[in-house]
């Protein structure tokens, strides 16, 4: 199988081992269970459902030996709170603990990169002591006045020391790091670290993307740059609320689990959405188009209320 493959099939193993059932246990769980089309994959009802969906998608991922995910969900939608807007980077840390606690068994060789020497530090507050995973700011030194002391680690790694922790250069992720969850949204600065890391650990380190949004153009400094992270970088997981441009506006939903097809709905005002629509690649606007077309008139419902009852509010 190869060191990469080996590394990446004992990943998989680990989120199955490691993943707690509290995460989505106090998750806010929708309340319909509307049914989708029945030669359509049903998309999930509820946070709870849609927790396991990334989880197995992610495992499906590594099984596959794939070693550079993108993950993406609304930006500023509570996963774990239940709000159904909140800060941008307070959703995408959400996010990125729900990962630490899928990755709990390797917390001592994970770490969690942020765009932001504050983002870091106000994740490190925020979950205190529940989460142990290193962080680290992409565009700023490490985070803290010391280095946590994390519990005797697998892998061969040495425990941390209690001493003040040194200036770090942007980026700084230590040797011997086996998975780095990047959290989004992030400017080009950020991207570029993030591009450092990746090719600097090369593919025997997992890299995971949180809420990078690739298709952003705003954050690529280069058409090579987005190249590198638009094609090196598989879309395992994708939950993208659109609005169309039509009037009245139509609120849809692009969503892909992998290994499954790409999935175009229509949102409703509680339940599942309503898948319209499938194919292997992402939608193109002429794709949307002709599926609008032969789904017929929508129900009416706005996107924010409709993903606000999806999420529990």
């Amino acid at each position: 199988m190869g060191k990469n493959g080996a590394l990446l099939a004992a990943l998989a193993a680990a989120i199955v081992d490691g993943f707690h059932p509290g995460v989505a246990a106090r998750m806010q769980v929708g309340r319909s269970s509307a049914r989708a089309g029945p030669q359509m994959h049903a998309l999930p009802a509820d946070v709870k459902g849609l927790v396991e969906e990334i989880r197995v998608a992610t495992q499906e991922a590594l099984t596959a030996r794939l070693s550079r995910i993108d993950v993406e969900l609304p930006l500023g939608m509570g996963l774990m709170s239940g709000e159904q807007a909140q800060d941008i980077h307070a959703s995408s840390r959400e996010l990125a603990r729900v990962y630490c606690e899928m990755f709990s068994q390797l917390e001592a060789t994970s770490v969690v990169a942020f765009g932001t020497e504050a983002l870091a530090l106000e994740a490190r507050k925020a979950w205190g002591n529940a989460v142990r995973v290193k962080c680290v700011a992409l565009t700023a030194g490490t985070v803290g006045k010391k280095e946590r002391a994390l519990p005797a680690p697998g892998f061969g790694a040495s425990p941390a020391s209690d001493k003040p922790a040194k200036k770090a250069p942007p980026g700084s992720v230590p040797a011997g790091t086996e998975i780095v969850f990047a959290v989004g949204p992030f400017d080009p600065p950020a991207l570029a670290a993030v591009e450092g890391i990746a090719r600097g650990f090369g593919m025997d380190t997992l890299v995971v993307l949180l809420n990078a949004h690739l298709d952003n153009a705003d954050q690529y400094a280069s058409a090579a740059q987005r190249d590198f992270f638009q094609g090196g970088f598989a879309r395992v997981f994708c939950f993208r609320p659109l609005k169309t441009s039509s009037d009245p506006p139509q609120e849809l939903l692009v969503y892909r689990a992998h290994p499954g097809q790409w999935t175009l709905a229509r949102m409703r005002a509680s339940g599942r959405p309503q898948a319209i629509a499938e194919q292997p690649g992402l939608f193109a606007r002429e794709e949307i188009e002709q599926a609008l077309s032969r789904a017929g008139p929508p129900a009416a419902s706005g996107a924010l209320e409709a993903i606000g009852n999806f999420f529990g509010k």
